[in-house]
């Protein structure tokens, strides 16, 4: 009963989210008016969330409770233990959202690829496992959702850390295949400790993050950008051993390198530019290229082409 007094997290964050990814569509449908409205929403929300709901101590973002008239007054505690009871990915959601310090996403990275923390054996588990309101059994709290985990997948190509995007997305595939391999079931979440599927058993819709990562990383043909970068045009030659777009990038957000995955024709080794300035490739299996894309919002193009 406390909706009236209590604010989350999560919701905040993917309103900064979703109102930088509508910046980014106003622009490109060049309603340049509408970027002030968001600019004020983004300054507003990431505002609140900084001044009135981080929390030092734990390292994640807070609850928020709030008087009669709407003011914050401090944080929500766990009422048996006193801890921040925001321990977990909700209180990390604000990484997702692209508005944290450097310091607070060195913490929050910690927090969610950390054993001790929200790295369970079946992936990222929503609650903290070390908060003193840890269950193994839930339906929130001890298992793993694969939507919040495609958010934070995204979340890690924007930051260019391509290699803990991998780790997300190869335990994802792993649980998803072990569970569907053996019940057949399109299960709503998984358990962490055991990865077995739980909740509604036809949750077909929820498996549309799973196919997302395997067609990253496995299906040539499909170019992943995080949240940040927005394709305007692109294209491939016929055999997929070529590919050109035009790029421009989220520009509430200060410039910084940003990752992109690449599945191109296997049988190649490949170069990249963009804007005519080499651009760093990393090669995976498959023929996926991990790129690292300049530390810019300034628009281009960048270029695949095979090595001459």
């Amino acid at each position: 009963q406390l909706q009236k007094r209590v604010t989350p997290v999560v919701t905040t964050a993917h309103v900064i989210r979703g109102a930088k990814i509508m910046r980014m569509a106003a622009r490109a449908l060049g309603n340049l008016p509408d970027l002030k409205e968001y600019d004020r929403d983004i300054s507003r929300f990431t505002s609140a969330l900084q001044n009135n709901s981080w929390d030092a101590k734990s390292g994640y973002y807070s609850y928020v409770m709030h008087d009669s008239t709407g003011h914050a007054t401090g944080f929500y505690k766990d009422p048996v233990s006193g801890e921040n009871f925001n321990m977990g990915l909700d209180g990390a959601y604000p990484l997702i959202a692209g508005m944290c310090t450097d310091h607070q996403q060195e913490i929050l990275l910690d927090k969610i690829f950390s054993p001790k923390h929200m790295w369970s054996p079946s992936g990222i588990t929503v609650v903290d496992q070390s908060a003193p309101y840890y269950r193994i059994d839930g339906y929130w709290n001890g298992a793993v959702w694969m939507p919040h985990q495609w958010f934070v997948w995204k979340a890690m190509l924007d930051m260019n850390r391509s290699d803990l995007a991998y780790q997300i997305a190869a335990k994802g595939l792993d649980v998803y295949k072990r569970e569907t391999d053996a019940s057949y079931y399109t299960f709503e979440h998984f358990l962490a400790a055991s990865g077995r599927g739980a909740g509604w058993h036809q949750f077909s819709g929820l498996s549309t993050p799973v196919l997302s990562w395997f067609a990253a990383y496995y299906k040539t043909g499909t170019i992943t950008p995080g949240f940040e970068t927005w394709i305007s045009r692109q294209s491939f030659n016929n055999d997929y051993s070529s590919y050109r777009a035009d790029l421009s990038f989220d520009e509430a957000t200060l410039p910084h390198q940003r990752a992109l995955l690449a599945g191109m024709n296997p049988a190649f080794e490949y170069r990249a530019q963009f804007n005519g300035k080499p651009v760093v490739i990393k090669r995976m299996g498959k023929g996926v290229l991990q790129l690292t894309l300049p530390a810019t919002n300034k628009p281009g193009t960048l270029i695949i082409s095979p090595e001459q």
